[in-house]
């Protein structure tokens, strides 16, 4: 099990340090490499979520259980939908600008993009002062767009930019409605 995570961790590295590199490597995997990266996702979101929990918890001298047990679904809930999302966008609009994605595609790309916002949100959670580091979230737009120029095949170079931002435009505007509403709901029920 070690082993899996260590050889998981490496690949990050590798996407962070040299993303071209990575992209081109992504072909060849199989689904289930891909599958244990899922798994390794889903195990970072449930652990920002615990942190959460605890982060809510240990805030103030109250004991406000349901509210932490909320935030922390909401966390689950924004991941998820963000991840849900993505892979729609890039469906959606891909094919609108010429492109040719097929579903693995997309998963490879949404999967490894979104592997940044959530190691960073759970950098925060467990060490809260450091909330600049939430910048480092923007990184993951540029490891789209060195995903896009390797898999992802474009009539012309100006559709490939085109595509590029009106699909990371739809994605944050809405990520950004939805995470607003989840917040108002939050509210609603505590």
């Amino acid at each position: 099990m070690s082993q899996e995570i260590s050889k998981i961790v490496a690949l990050f590295r590798q996407l962070i340090v040299n993303p071209s590199g990575f992209w081109s490597d992504v072909d060849s995997w199989t689904d289930v490499r891909l599958r244990k990266v899922k798994v390794f996702l889903a195990m970072e979101i449930l652990c920002s979520a615990a942190a959460t929990f605890a982060h809510e918890l240990m805030k103030g001298p109250q004991f406000y259980a349901v509210y932490a047990i909320l935030l922390s679904l909401s966390e689950i809930v924004t991941f998820v939908l963000f991840y849900l999302i993505s892979m729609w966008c890039i469906n959606y609009f891909f094919p609108l600008f010429g492109a040719e994605s097929d579903k693995k595609t997309t998963r490879q790309l949404t999967l490894f993009c979104i592997i940044i916002p959530v190691t960073v949100n759970l950098l925060v959670k467990i060490i809260p002062f450091i909330y600049p580091v939430q910048i480092l979230s923007f990184y993951s737009c540029y490891l789209f767009w060195t995903g896009i120029k390797t898999l992802v095949v474009f009539p012309a170079d100006s559709r490939r930019k085109s595509c590029f931002w009106v699909t990371l435009a739809a994605i944050l505007v809405i990520f950004t409605v939805m995470f607003i509403a989840l917040a108002k709901i939050v509210a609603l029920l505590y």
